[in-house]
């Protein structure tokens, strides 16, 4: 049994380094910092962030060590072994292209979601990190969750068939949160070959709120309409199968299951019911992230969500902006030629 404890740094100390862990706790552990304290194969050495005095006071609460405004400082006189990269989404490729070309690189990289605000910038990354022999794993956080799991495996088991539709909800942006979205609706039902979308609203323009529709490879459509965060967060997918649905509520990490019976009601006719069935906890998705990437070092292997899952997830979002921007005409998800 491997007790090796692996040096981790965080650098960007807002909210999902740290700030979220005031919550109820119904979720567990939902940052960085609560991993890495939490992990008994990871220690927290030092935390970066431009702005210092948060980084000292971040390093204060959570036990991180010493404080840094450079990263490249932090590299050199720190060592970590995995860093993640919880900076705002406009910074990721920059910050993360750092890293991985420093002399002082770590053995892996967590880095948050987008991991580029293009595909193009998502490529150099991956590509930075194949080169440096640094492990990339991104936070599409729901696979690491034992619920979201679970439901894939019951997806590719076959007992509800093949895939009808798929309609969803979120909100911040098509890339921010849509692309989170993107991922799951990868990871669950297979890829997505063609997007068609609209921006729904005034908002970020390097990130838009978005209405967008999916063709699958299977051939079913996914749709994903955009909510406005100022009003309240959701994020949710609902699945319609042959032979039954599953929903995925409470930000998509709790999931229902519905299957198909003779109406009650109607007769002659066939309805769907909700039914009990054990999908497993849907706490601690930081957690089992940072347990996944510590697994991953052990064994020489790859974590759950790699830098090509972020790059795919990604490419989804731009083919969705560049329709927008054409008239909503459908654009290929993997070249965008419409």
């Amino acid at each position: 049994m491997n007790d090796k404890i692996y040096r981790a740094a965080i650098v960007g100390c807002g909210r999902i380094a740290g700030g979220l862990a005031g919550g109820d706790g119904s979720l567990g552990v939902l940052t960085h910092s609560e991993a890495y304290r939490v992990s008994p194969r990871t220690a927290l050495v030092g935390v970066c962030d431009a702005d210092r005095l948060r980084a000292e006071s971040f390093a204060r609460d959570w036990g991180g060590g010493n404080a840094y405004t450079n990263i490249n400082e932090l590299l050199e006189r720190e060592r970590p072994e995995v860093v993640s990269l919880c900076t705002p989404d406009e910074t990721h490729e920059e910050l993360a292209l750092a890293i991985l070309q420093s002399s002082s690189r770590p053995l892996a990289l967590f880095c948050e979601k987008p991991i580029a605000l293009t595909v193009r910038g998502a490529q150099r990354v991956v590509a930075a990190a194949r080169d440096a022999n640094v492990r990339l794993a991104v936070n599409y956080s729901r696979r690491y969750v034992d619920s979201v799991r679970a439901v894939r495996d019951l997806i590719q088991g076959g007992e509800l068939g093949a895939v009808q539709t798929i309609h969803g909800w979120y909100t911040k942006g098509v890339m921010h949160n849509g692309s989170h979205w993107f991922d799951l609706l990868r990871y669950l039902v297979g890829e997505v070959v063609q997007a068609s979308g609209r921006i729904a609203r005034d908002s970020n323009p390097t990130d838009p709120d978005m209405d967008v529709t999916l063709e699958m490879a299977s051939g079913a459509f996914a749709h994903l309409s955009s909510c406005d965060a100022r009003l309240y967060a959701v994020f949710e997918m609902d699945l319609m199968f042959e032979k039954g649905r599953i929903e995925l509520r409470e930000a998509a990490l709790s999931p229902q299951l519905s299957l198909i019976r003779p109406s009650d009601r109607f007769p002659g006719y066939t309805e769907l019911e909700e039914t009990a069935h054990e999908f497993g906890d849907m706490r601690n998705p930081m957690l089992h992230a940072v347990e996944d990437l510590v697994k991953a070092m052990d064994t020489s292997g790859e974590s759950l969500c790699q830098g090509v899952d972020g790059i795919a997830a990604l490419a989804v979002a731009e083919a969705a902006i560049l329709s927008a921007h054409n008239g909503g005409k459908y654009i290929s998800v993997m070249t965008h030629e419409a």
